[in-house]
């Protein structure tokens, strides 16, 4: 379990709490309004219950005690979420499922902080890095992902929605 944490950037506090079932509204809200980030790696707008794969979804062989889903909040809306799963797909490795961010708090910093507050989290639970899987179409996510320290090991085509994409998997030492 996540501890609650706050972090600020340019003198505005953010909350990270650990989200659940009774937030399912707003996190379905943030997914509808990142709609250019669904229709970039699906082809589609987000489904009536975004919320639940978010909340839900697993990678094989995992439990929901292994599973991190955390919400940061501003002035008490939901401005992002985190789905992060422990050890996989190897002991000591976690795996960023999504960080999505509404529109209007991108380009501030928000991303790089929550990557520190996430790698310090992997570190205080003896974990050595952080995996992620970036489509190809997402230029920008691609872009930050490698400007803050992340290299790629490997592509895979994998159809998402309506999509066929190639996905960029890439790895970041937190140790």
């Amino acid at each position: 379990m996540f501890k609650q944490n706050s972090i600020e950037i340019n003198n505005e506090k953010y909350i990270i709490r650990n989200l659940n079932i009774k937030d399912k509204n707003i996190i379905q809200k943030l997914c509808e309004d990142c709609t250019d980030y669904y229709n970039i790696v699906s082809g589609e707008e987000p489904k009536e219950d975004t919320w639940k794969e978010i909340l839900e979804d697993l990678p094989p062989n995992k439990t929901y005690e292994e599973k991190y889903v955390l919400g940061i909040f501003k002035d008490k809306n939901l401005v992002a979420i985190v789905d992060l799963v422990r050890d996989y797909p190897d002991k000591g490795e976690w795996i960023l499922g999504l960080l999505l961010i509404h529109p209007m708090e991108r380009r501030k910093g928000l991303g790089e902080k929550i990557n520190g507050l996430i790698s310090n989290m992997v570190k205080d639970n003896k974990g050595t890095k952080l995996r992620i899987g970036v489509v190809e179409d997402n230029s920008k996510a691609l872009n930050f992902w490698r400007n803050i320290g992340y290299l790629e090991v490997k592509r895979v085509n994998l159809t998402i929605g309506n999509k066929e994409n190639i996905v960029i998997v890439m790895n970041h030492s937190v140790v």
